[in-house]
């Protein structure tokens, strides 16, 4: 199967925003303690991720990774134990 470049980029800025999703309730819940071992990591990788996906072009999924590493700076900063 076959998919246009617009459709792959489509999916990949609706996935990079799902994941968005999952972190919310951790930076909204003012009691959630987030080690920041696990934070900062996931923040570097989604912009490398970011970059990669800048390298090829695909502003929307580059956007998406890039929402998701400041979400996960934030946790970093307000809810690290």
């Amino acid at each position: 199967m076959v998919i246009s470049a617009a459709t792959a980029e489509a999916v990949l800025f609706f996935g990079g925003m799902l994941l968005n999703v999952f972190i919310l309730p951790s930076l909204i819940d003012k009691d959630a303690a987030v080690p920041r071992w696990q934070s900062l990591p996931s923040a570097l990788a989604l912009i490398i991720i970011a970059v990669g996906y800048g390298s090829l072009g695909l502003f929307w999924p580059m956007a998406s990774v890039l929402f998701g590493a400041v979400l996960w700076i934030l946790v970093a900063i307000f809810r690290s134990t």
